[in-house]
């Protein structure tokens, strides 16, 4: 009998610690140095690494449970794409339909300004730089990577591929793709799939032969961690380019494995109740990240700071609130309902969410 994969507990710190990232960076808009903070180190830190980890989870998640070896839920490319569809893009469509007549009313509060006209709104589903939510960029770049790099080893091992030479062969392609002299279209992300494919193989390399990687490097280790810490350190303050830039993100995404080894290895409970809520989360954290700026800015002079905490807290806590509200309503009419638009998922014993 197929026994179903164990939970692996160390991922979901590695989402939790990757979303409170996401929030953070996106939570400095009023610094005032004009470029919403950019100018900021921990901000610039933040930004080298915390997308690639996502990936990186993102394609471990997709080696781990999608294509182990035996594994009976696998019932090819067509029922993969549509679990993806409902778990990625349903949520996506359903957010940026509703959000567009709000966001287009309040032009005059935003950094700028949405037309309430069909091209718009269309453009705003495709065109990642006229996206109504930005940061549901990474929606559509990670569907494009599942459904590829899924669709990939799967033909390839039918035709008698090797399955580890077929993830190394996605590997080199993603390795490649950014060095070549192609301008990739921004259209629906094409381009950050394409930047981020990396990561993506990296975390199936990862999934593929933690067992054995494992043996190796000793992750909840103190000593580990801490050479990932100076590592990325040092590859962070060099002169950056696509070399440097791809050390600092590597580096920073093993960062956060020790640090997720060590959360779990040394029983450190604080994060606990946010695990299986990561993806409510990033999902609906732009709306209070708004809210807790540019809207009350508008109405009331506060420090930077201020709005800071107060969108980092409510991005976080209001959607872990309504995740909690949808879990518990999970077997009601409307519970259903919310949680297939969401493409929110309750498993009886673990709440662990996968992209």
């Amino acid at each position: 009998m197929c026994l179903p994969k164990p939970h692996l507990k160390f991922v979901s710190y590695m989402q939790v610690i990757c979303i409170i990232l996401v929030v953070l960076g996106h939570s400095f808009h009023l610094y005032p140095d004009g470029r919403y903070g950019e100018s900021l180190v921990i901000k610039k830190m933040i930004y080298s690494f915390h997308m690639p980890a996502f990936m990186f989870v993102s394609g471990f998640l997709m080696c781990y449970s999608s294509l182990s070896v035996g594994n009976r839920n696998d019932k090819g490319v067509f029922y993969f794409f549509v679990q993806k569809f409902s778990r990625l893009l349903l949520p996506y469509l359903v957010l940026t339909a509703v959000t567009f007549i709000p966001r287009a009313s309040l032009n005059f509060m935003a950094d700028d300004n949405i037309s309430i006209d069909w091209m718009s709104f269309i453009e705003g589903f495709f065109i990642r730089k006229q996206m109504l939510i930005p940061y549901f960029w990474f929606v559509q770049a990670s569907f494009l990577l599942l459904v590829f790099s899924y669709s990939c080893i799967k033909i390839l091992v039918r035709y008698n591929v090797n399955r580890n030479w077929s993830i190394a062969l996605l590997m080199i392609l993603f390795f490649m793709l950014p060095l070549s002299e192609i301008r990739w279209t921004a259209f629906f992300s094409l381009d950050m799939a394409i930047e981020l494919g990396l990561y993506f193989c990296l975390g199936i390399i990862y999934a593929n032969w933690f067992d054995k990687i494992d043996l190796f490097i000793k992750w909840d280790s103190l000593i580990i961690c801490a050479l990932f810490i100076g590592g990325f350190m040092g590859a962070f303050f060099v002169p950056l380019n696509y070399w440097t830039s791809m050390l600092c993100a590597i580096l920073g995404i093993g960062m956060v494995i020790s640090l997720a080894h060590i959360i779990e290895n040394r029983k450190i409970t604080v994060f606990d109740h946010l695990t299986g809520a990561n993806y409510m989360i990033f999902l609906l954290s732009w709306y209070f990240n708004v809210l807790a700026q540019q809207v009350l800015a508008y109405f009331v002079t506060i420090p930077w700071y201020v709005h800071t905490l107060l969108s980092l807290f409510s991005g976080i806590y209001v959607p872990y609130a309504a995740y909690i509200w949808l879990r518990n309503k999970q077997n009601s009419k409307i519970g259903r309902i919310t949680a297939v638009l969401l493409g929110q998922k309750f498993p009886k014993k673990q709440y662990s969410i996968k992209m």
